[in-house]
């Protein structure tokens, strides 16, 4: 009943069902995007504290250099979270199917 109401709903404002996937695979594109680069940035700081730990004499330029590291790569570890979230379907460790186990 549910997509019969979504195709009536996409045929009044022209919409064909292709476009609407293609508009949620968007928004989720989106959101990953976001949640992503939140994740990131969410790990300036410990980056920051570490550095200025373990190294106290580093100068400004390798120091943001690595903190910029340290950021992308966290970013794109929140890009691979997120992938195996979407295609796993739970929040727990990836199940069979992401990784090819039976």
């Amino acid at each position: 009943m549910a997509a019969a109401a979504m195709l009536a709903a996409a045929a009044a404002s022209r919409l064909t069902a292709t476009d609407m996937g293609l508009r949620r695979d968007r928004r989720q594109a989106l959101a990953i995007a976001v949640a992503s680069g939140v994740f990131g940035i969410w790990h300036l700081r410990p980056t920051v504290e570490a550095l200025r730990i373990n190294r106290p004499t580093v100068d400004r330029r390798p120091a943001a250099a690595t903190v910029t590291a340290a950021v992308a790569a966290t970013t794109v570890g929140g890009v691979v979270l997120s992938w195996l979230r979407v295609h796993s379907g739970s929040l727990a460790a990836p199940h069979s199917p992401v990784l090819g186990h039976r």
